[in-house]
């Protein structure tokens, strides 16, 4: 088994897409079982990827993201929308930024490799 064939086994069954928007305001997960820790009841409406939704709970997301040296970081990101109807997960960095316990060691890089 050569590493591209074993990568795409590990994204296939271990991974799940992440949409970076920097004009969104708040980030929205679409899976429960990403949260940890108790839940809280909200009452907020969303204008966004459906029209208006109205979004009744929120919580700390928890995710793993790899670095290009593959060392493997756990993420949690409290206040968090669930949107079960999104269709991805939807990062905002100032979302990220704004939760954060360290906002000025709180950055990521994108860059284009093709």
């Amino acid at each position: 088994m050569n590493n591209r064939t074993e990568e795409k086994e590990y994204w296939e069954t271990e991974s799940y897409p992440i949409a970076i928007d920097s004009c969104c305001s708040v980030s929205i997960a679409k899976q429960r079982e990403d949260f940890v820790g108790n839940m809280q009841e909200c009452d907020i409406t969303i204008q966004g990827f459906s029209g208006k939704s109205k979004i009744t709970t929120k919580g700390t997301w928890k995710f793993k993201i790899r670095d290009d040296m593959g060392t493997e970081y756990e993420i949690l990101i409290p206040d968090m929308l669930i949107a079960t109807e999104a269709p991805y997960h939807l990062l905002s960095p100032q979302h990220w930024e704004q939760q954060s316990k360290d906002p000025d060691g709180t950055y990521f890089i994108i860059k284009k490799t093709r």
